[in-house]
């Protein structure tokens, strides 16, 4: 039997809202740490504003421009920074997910959704700036082990949030930055 199959057998599992939660604080918390703006953040079940599709578990609005109107007021590091951002906080769900389970992790990985974003904007880099291109798996390696890292390191944070958010099921930005202000207060 599996690691994950004996800690659900032995009820040392987190439940699904649980794992919801900490999933979209790992979102959250990166893009704040990495200064990248948080429009909201909810979980449950809600009607997404835009298509008409109903978006189950949770979600995390970050505040970004389109990529080809921002690639082209940026200088290229700051254009490849903000990739890298991009990447580092679709990895943060998956990998606070996965801390949750097991704070001592040897290996995270990403997967679904979170996985193919970050392909995606490896893939857009590549496509609008083939003079440097990026070797997509371990660029994505790198990243990913340096976010499991900053996850780790302010695992408090991820907690306030997804308490937050079990608690209240939607936090609007000003109310992640007043949580993590307050988190941080002597």
């Amino acid at each position: 039997m599996g690691q994950a199959r004996r800690r659900k057998a032995s009820g040392n599992y987190p439940t699904l809202p649980k794992q919801i939660a900490y999933h979209e604080a790992g979102h959250c918390v990166a893009a704040r740490l990495l200064g990248v703006g948080v429009q909201e953040c909810f979980i449950g079940n809600r009607q997404h504003p835009t298509k008409k599709i109903l978006r189950r578990g949770g979600t995390v609005y970050i505040r970004s421009e389109n990529w080809a109107a921002t690639q082209a007021a940026m200088t290229e590091e700051t254009a490849f920074q903000y990739m890298t951002n991009q990447i580092q906080v679709s990895a943060a769900g998956c990998l606070a997910t996965d801390l949750l389970a097991n704070p001592n992790p040897t290996g995270c990985k990403v997967k679904g959704d979170d996985a193919t974003q970050m392909l995606d904007a490896v893939k857009q880099w590549n496509a609008h700036m083939p003079h440097r291109q990026v070797n997509p798996d371990e660029l994505l390696s790198n990243l990913t082990q340096e976010t499991s890292k900053l996850l780790q390191e302010n695992w408090d944070k991820v907690e306030y949030i997804a308490n937050a958010l079990l608690t209240k099921g939607t936090l609007g930005g000003s109310d992640i930055d007043q949580i993590l202000k307050e988190e941080n207060a002597p």
